[in-house]
């Protein structure tokens, strides 16, 4: 009876466990990401897993992210404990993002179309992050043959794409920074080729693809 006893309540620890597990998802990232640029081929990588193989993550799902496993930003010291509670919220596909910040107005085009994804970050570690630099730059997009490109600030003439999308929305910039205990809503954009299909959102080396079509 002791040893039944002793089973049953193995049993349940072990369920309770695995409830955890589906309830939070916890990402690994990397420290050096692969990101390509649109139309270029991606770059292999012996520890990147197959976006094919992962399980797929629903739009509206909170991801965390331990903070020590976080890039670091020069001149800002990286935070050791907490984590960084992530939301992706909607996707939408663009020709052009206006900006209206600055003394003119500014058009920014894609060489494809941009595909933004608007997102939810929230701090819970012990210092303050950068999300453009942290998590955006972080951030691939994959179509169904593989192709991965990285975020578009990074091409020529975009470098405030995603600052435009997220404040034409009443949203924060990416580069603003969030400190302990805050939250904000902001976007991170990409420069596909309109013809890529299939695409899923993939923060590099971890484990939650979320599917963009």
């Amino acid at each position: 009876m002791l040893k039944l006893f002793s089973l049953v309540i193995v049993l349940a620890v072990f369920l309770a466990a695995c409830t955890d597990d589906a309830d939070e998802q916890l990402l690994r990232t990397s420290s050096t990401p692969t990101a390509t640029q649109s139309g270029a081929s991606p770059t292999p990588t012996d520890a990147r897993v197959g976006v094919s193989s992962l399980k797929d993550y629903p739009f509206g799902r909170s991801l965390f992210v331990n903070a020590a496993e976080l890039r670091e930003i020069m001149g800002e010291p990286l935070s050791t404990r907490g984590k960084i509670e992530l939301t992706f919220l909607t996707m939408e596909s663009q020709t052009q993002i206006l900006s209206s910040q600055g003394p003119e107005p500014n058009t920014y085009m894609p060489s494809g179309r941009f595909v933004v994804v608007y997102y939810s970050a929230r701090n819970e570690a012990d210092g303050q992050i950068q999300p453009m630099g942290q998590i955006n730059d972080e951030l691939i997009v994959v179509d169904s043959t593989d192709r991965e490109w990285g975020v578009a600030d990074a091409l020529s003439g975009l470098s405030e794409v995603s600052a435009a999308a997220a404040q034409s929305k009443g949203y924060e910039r990416p580069d603003k920074a969030l400190t302990p205990g805050a939250d904000y809503y902001t976007a991170v954009v990409f420069d596909v080729p309109t013809e890529a299909t299939g695409l899923s959102l993939v923060w590099q080396r971890a484990q939650a693809p979320i599917p963009l079509q």
